[in-house]
């Protein structure tokens, strides 16, 4: 006897079956390569923005996001792991993490400049929290963002950035 599912609706049974393609065509055949790099290439980035598989329940519609539910990010996350393609969870920090902080905490101005970038993949949201001395402690962390005129200046050192790499300031 098997236990029905209940949890999808038609719209995120349509998702998954889009989601299912796309990782079918696009991620799978490249997965080693990403897994050597160390990076997923920003232009699976750039495809997954345009198909609407990042940020698709955040940021909401006014900034480039679908406003969806929270079972289009389980879809996301089961797919990724049906497929054994854990380098797209990647996604995951950047649409369920970043782009939520940058949603409820951002002034307008960083919402409207960054948030509809993030939404199409022509920008990587990520965090960096781990030091070498720290780990995961986020009370020992030494790294220091300084002001200079317009930007700021980084001082530290930081683990574990792998979005980092393939991400480009706009």
């Amino acid at each position: 006897m098997s236990i029905a599912r209940t949890l999808f609706g038609e719209e995120h049974l349509l998702f998954r079956d889009a989601l299912d393609r796309f990782i079918k065509l696009e991620a799978v055949p490249n997965y080693q390569r990403y897994e050597e790099q160390g990076y997923v290439d920003r232009d699976l980035w750039l495809k997954a923005g345009a198909a609407g598989f990042i940020c698709s329940l955040r940021p909401e519609e006014e900034y480039g996001g679908a406003g969806a539910d929270k079972v289009y990010s389980v879809v996301l996350f089961e797919q990724a792991a049906r497929h054994a393609v854990q380098n797209l969870l990647g996604w995951a920090l950047h649409s369920e993490i970043v782009a939520p902080y940058l949603l409820h905490y951002g002034s307008d101005y960083l919402q409207e400049r960054y948030l509809p970038q993030m939404a199409t993949g022509d920008l990587i949201g990520a965090i960096v929290m781990t030091e070498p001395t720290a780990g995961f402690d986020l009370q020992g962390i030494a790294t220091t963002a300084l002001r200079a005129g317009e930007c700021y200046v980084l001082n530290g050192s930081k683990t574990f950035m792998k979005e980092l790499i393939a991400r480009q300031l706009p």
